[in-house]
């Protein structure tokens, strides 16, 4: 999802497909349900580091659901 905060159609669709591309090297556990937001820094950062901070954002996530549900 990119809001118009991100910039004009043309950018939003290329953070979304920035981010999808990103998203698609991240293993998710089976029935996984992931809602990403993408910011102004989704078109511009450099494709390395938006692959680190999803890759850590989405390890969080699935650690904290591990530990919720014990």
């Amino acid at each position: 999802m990119a809001g118009k905060a991100v910039g004009t159609a043309v950018t939003r669709n290329r953070a979304k497909r920035r981010l999808r591309a990103a998203l698609a090297a991240v293993a998710l556990p089976d029935a996984t349900d992931l809602v990403v937001v993408a910011g102004p820094d989704a078109v511009s950062a450099p494709t390395g580091r938006l692959h680190r901070e999803l890759r850590d954002a989405v390890a969080r996530t699935v650690r904290r659901e591990a530990e919720r549900t014990r």
